[in-house]
């Protein structure tokens, strides 16, 4: 599973940085 994530902390458009989180369910671990 990809997730993206921003700082955002409203629920409308904008932010000023991005990461994109993965989850790997066989390992239980999320990567960043």
């Amino acid at each position: 599973v990809l997730m993206p994530v921003n700082d955002n902390t409203g629920p409308e458009a904008g932010g000023t940085h991005w990461s994109l989180l993965a989850y790997i369910q066989r390992q239980s671990v999320f990567l960043h």
